[in-house]
């Protein structure tokens, strides 16, 4: 991605502050296409922080990002900000593995 728009997130917010948060963890450089590692912090209005780590998938096109398709895992953020959440989704899963 030769000429990639570089983005300045917010640091990730501290426990117990309110606010959202994006660090990027790695990129790859694949000339007109690349991804993007990042993860998410943020502290809902109601209810626990959470984080959500996800890819993004970018194709630039004259310099400018194209597309972008944004790939995560919902569903492991939530059960693992509830207490006990891993293991009422294990028990929930376990007749089915």
């Amino acid at each position: 991605m030769a000429s990639t728009p570089s983005a300045t997130p917010g640091p990730l917010p501290e426990d117990g502050q309110k606010g959202l948060g994006i660090e990027v963890e790695d990129t790859i450089d694949g000339g007109d296409r690349g991804m993007m590692v990042w993860r998410m912090a943020f502290s809902p209005p109601l209810g626990p922080p959470m984080q959500v780590d996800g890819t993004s998938h970018l194709r630039t096109q004259d310099g400018l990002v194209g597309h972008q398709r944004d790939y995560w895992d919902l569903t492991d953020s939530v059960v693992g900000s509830v207490p006990g959440g891993r293991r009422r989704w294990r028990a929930l899963l376990s007749p089915f593995v």
